[in-house]
Parts: C-alpha cells; structure tokens; sequence
C-alpha cells in the first residue's frame, strides 16, 4: 500500500508489499509479482525487481522458515490530473 488518497502528476509513491513464508522449512526459487496501475510509471524495485510492461516481477526468492520480507516498489504518476 502507499497509504496515500490522492497523487498529483508528478508525484513518487512508494508500494511495500509484506512476504510471509508461514511453512515451517525454507522455500528457494519463489517468485513475486505485482501490476502497476497504467497511471505509474516504474522507477525502481528492492531486492532485484524488475519492470515488464506494468508487471513488477521478483525472481528466485529465498526464504526461511516463517520468514517475513518486505519488497518495496517505487513509481511516479504520469498522466494530467489527480490520480485517486
């Protein structure tokens, strides 16, 4: 979430996305994706992400057993008017 209701043109904002592996063994190889809505424009991602088209994607993951991560993504508003 952004925790943010309203953006101008313009404007960063900045989406945490929480990963839980709430198994009791490691996990390898996960993968995480996320879409931007078209009014964003990707700017950058923690821990390797990377942007195609709108799809935000997270590859080969590693994580503990009941690990919590926090990925986050950055992006600008583009288009003309105020984005709710």
């Amino acid at each position: 979430t952004d925790n943010r209701q309203t953006v101008d043109p313009g404007e960063d904002v900045t989406y945490d996305i929480t990963v839980t592996d709430n198994s009791s063994t490691s996990v390898t190889n996960v993968t995480v994706t996320d879409v931007l809505p078209s009014l964003l424009s990707f700017t950058s991602a923690s821990d390797g992400g990377s942007i195609s088209g709108q799809t935000v994607t997270w590859n080969n993951l590693t994580f503990s057993a009941n690990q919590t991560r926090t990925l986050t993504i950055r992006a600008r508003v583009s288009g003309s008017s105020r984005w709710s």
